[in-house]
C-alpha cells in the first residue's frame, strides 16, 4: 500500500504575545512581521515527517488582540475560507485579550465548516534565551497540528450573520 498523504494544517497568525519577539535595543517585546515564521523554520519541532505539511500566513497588520474587532474577524475566516479546499485542518493563533470573542464570531461565520479548526493563546514573555521560547512555542502550537482527525470536505457558508432559527 502506499503510504497515507500527509494531512494540511494552515496556521493563521493574527498577533498577540505568541509573535512578540525582544527588541535589540533592550526597549521590551514587540510583534514584527515575519518573525514567527522565521522562529517556527528554525525549530526541528515543526519539521518532523511525524506531523502534518503545515504553512504560517500572517494577518496584516498583526494585531495586539485587544484591537480584534469584527473586520479583523472577517480577515480570519476568509483566510480559512480561502485556503479551505486545500487543508484539512486550521490553527488560528491570536492574543488572549479578546479570544472567547473571536471564536464566538468565527463560530457564526464559518457556518458548516467541517475541517477542524482551533483557536489557541498563550500569554507569555519574559524567556531570557531562544530555547525557552522555543520550548514555549512548540508546546503551545505542536499539539494542536496532531490531535485533530481529518473530517470529510464540506465548504464552509462565509456569513457575517448568525443564522436564522429553523
Amino acid at each position: 500500500d502506499p503510504p497515507m498523504p500527509r494531512r494540511r494544517v494552515l496556521v493563521v497568525h493574527t498577533g498577540g504575545t505568541i509573535g512578540m519577539q525582544r527588541m535589540a535595543n533592550g526597549g521590551g517585546y514587540a510583534v514584527l512581521p515575519g518573525s514567527l515564521a522565521r522562529v517556527l523554520a528554525a525549530m526541528p519541532e515543526f519539521q518532523s515527517a511525524l506531523l502534518p505539511e503545515w504553512r504560517l500566513t500572517e494577518l496584516t497588520p498583526l494585531l495586539d488582540s485587544s484591537c480584534m474587532a469584527p473586520a479583523q474577524w472577517e480577515r480570519i475566516a476568509r483566510a480559512i475560507v480561502d485556503d479551505y479546499d486545500r487543508c484539512d485542518g486550521f490553527v488560528v493563533l491570536h492574543g488572549t485579550d479578546t479570544m472567547a470573542y473571536t471564536a464566538s464570531a468565527l463560530s457564526f461565520m464559518l457556518l458548516g465548516l467541517e475541517n477542524s479548526a482551533t483557536e489557541d493563546a498563550d500569554a507569555w514573555l519574559g524567556f531570557t534565551d531562544a530555547t525557552e521560547h522555543q520550548a514555549k512555542l512548540a508546546e503551545t502550537v505542536q499539539p494542536e497540528l496532531v490531535t485533530n482527525p481529518p473530517s470529510p470536505k464540506m465548504p464552509p457558508q462565509l456569513s457575517a450573520e448568525p443564522a436564522a432559527d429553523a
